[in-house]
Parts: structure tokens; sequence; C-alpha cells
């Protein structure tokens, strides 16, 4: 399978069902002149092959290797640069896939209990939002009350974790990808604004609940 992050529509899996050397690769252009939108990111390819002939084969959909779960996420000042980001929770999709039903992994991100500014001075508070199968972060979701406050509209960095936790009507996913997103107001670009979009590169952070050696 091939996965492509799609914003505001959750994501696209692409399948192949030939060989083991038949593999999969490529990228997503999306092009939306009218909003000022120009966009190139990576597909995800499973690194599996499903060789069944009907919907839903034995690995069609399958993510559970893709356990992203540490982030070193940035943003420009918020008066500049309007930033957020664009979450899509991985996990095994194939009992969804053959259920015809939606993706249901959740996980719940953690900001390590700490925000910085554009100085770097740390300001304490923990903020844990969650999301299932897919949606958008913004840079308060990633703060608490106080620490929103504080920072205003400058810039910041946050060490952003992410567990799996099921619930009643979820199940846990392995990690997620975040697709950030940048605003830019353009006077005479179209729709008075560019967008700049890319998907966020893991960090060497350490995982939340480890120890430094």
């Amino acid at each position: 399978s091939f996965y492509f992050p799609l914003k505001d529509y959750g994501f696209l899996t692409v399948s192949t069902k030939t060989s083991p050397t038949a593999l999969i690769s490529g990228e997503m252009i999306v092009y939306d002149p009218a909003n000022g939108l120009a966009v190139s990111m990576p597909g995800v390819s499973n690194h599996l092959v499903d060789t069944t002939t009907a919907t839903g084969g034995t690995n069609e959909g399958n993510f559970n290797w893709a356990n992203l779960t540490d982030w070193n996420l940035t943003t420009y000042p918020s008066n500049l640069v309007a930033t957020s980001w664009y979450a899509v929770v991985t996990g095994n999709m194939n009992p969804n896939i053959v259920a015809n039903a939606d993706w249901n992994g959740r996980v719940v991100f953690n900001n390590r209990g700490v925000v910085y500014d554009n100085d770097e001075t740390p300001y304490s508070g923990t903020a844990t939002p969650a999301v299932r199968c897919s949606g958008a972060l913004t840079q308060s979701n990633l703060m608490t009350t106080a620490q929103a406050a504080v920072i205003g509209t400058r810039a910041s960095l946050t060490h952003v974790s992410a567990v799996g936790v099921a619930n009643t009507t979820s199940v846990a996913g392995t990690g997620a990808y975040l697709v950030k997103q940048q605003v830019i107001p353009v006077a005479g670009y179209p729709g008075g604004k560019i967008g700049l979009m890319h998907l966020e590169q893991s960090s060497a952070w350490l995982p939340l609940g480890s120890v430094a050696p």
C-alpha cells in the first residue's frame, strides 16, 4: 500500500497486488492557484505486498510499522505566519477496510510539559490534545491557556510526543504523520496569501517517559 495524507479529506491509500518486487513510489502534487497553494509531498509506502485479489487483502492499509511519535514543532510569529498541523493517525487500517468502516485509530499528543518562546524561555504546563483518524492541530492546541496567553503572537518551540490510546470508539494508533501548514499574507497574490505545506520529520527527541543516557 502507498499512503498520501490529504488536507481536509484525511488520506488516500493506493495498493499494489502484483509481486514483492513491484513496489510503489512517488509523490503527490496539490496545485490550487485560486488559493495560492502549491505543494509536493512524498507518499509513504508500507513496505508490504498484497497479492490477493479481494478488496481488503492481507496487507492493504496495514501501516503498523509507521510509528513516528516525536517532533520538534516550531512556529514563526503568528501575526506574520499562521501555522497549524494536519495529523493523520497511523496503524493497521486493514480491518476497517474489510468492514468498509472509517479508520478509528487514535493518538494523544503531549507537549511534554513545556513550551518555549522565541528567546527559548520555558513556560510549564501540559497540553494533551487527541486526534482520531485525522484532524488539525493549532499552536494553541499544544499549549495550556496560560502558555498561550504568555506566548501571544511570538514564535514558539514545542517538543511533542504522541502515544496511541484506545477508548470505547477507537483503537490505539501506532503514531502519526504531521503535515505542517503555513499561510503567509502576500498582497496582490491570489487570495492575498500563499500556503506552504510539508511533512514534518520525526525528531531524535527522547520519547515521553524515557531517561537520557
